[in-house]
């Protein structure tokens, strides 16, 4: 079966996705405010959202960005290590730790949103099954290592 994809295009194809996320991200940072503001009134999951309800979504949008760009940072450098051929690597699992713990901290600061702002749920959810994700694939890179080295040592 022939491959429609070569594994130095995906990671070509995922380099630009994580540009693009992060010029995403840019753009919602610099509207997030005026963004807010118009959700002011507006029905959303049938629930009108007052003042307080805005607010506490542009400060938890704004707090997790933070978070959001470092995830953004360590996927570049991640991806970058990977093409260069340096997949199984200490320094690869330093990423995906930190890039775990800032999902981890951006569904806790949604967490604390929800009491104001129920919507803020999804956003919780989905980054704290994210966040496991990532986990896992640190604690499989890990694992790898240690077998790498120990392969290595054999040889």
């Amino acid at each position: 079966m022939k491959k429609i994809v070569t594994a130095k295009q995906s990671i070509l194809i995922s380099r630009v996705l994580v540009y693009f996320f992060t010029l995403l991200l840019i753009v919602l940072d610099i509207t997030g405010w005026w963004i807010g503001m118009r959700l002011e009134g507006s029905a959303i999951l049938r629930h009108t959202m007052s003042f307080e309800d805005c607010l506490c979504f542009i400060i938890c949008l704004y707090t997790c960005s933070f978070p959001a760009y470092y995830v953004l940072y360590s996927l570049h450098h991640l991806l970058v290590n990977i093409a260069s051929g340096k997949v199984f690597i200490p320094e690869n699992v330093r990423y995906l730790r930190r890039s775990s713990w800032c999902l981890f901290i951006a569904a806790a600061i949604c967490l604390i949103g929800v009491i104001w702002l129920r919507v803020l749920l999804t956003i919780v959810a989905s980054a704290g099954f994210v966040g496991l994700i990532v986990r896992v694939v640190k604690n499989i890179f890990e694992q790898a290592i240690a077998m790498k080295e120990e392969l290595d040592l054999t040889v």
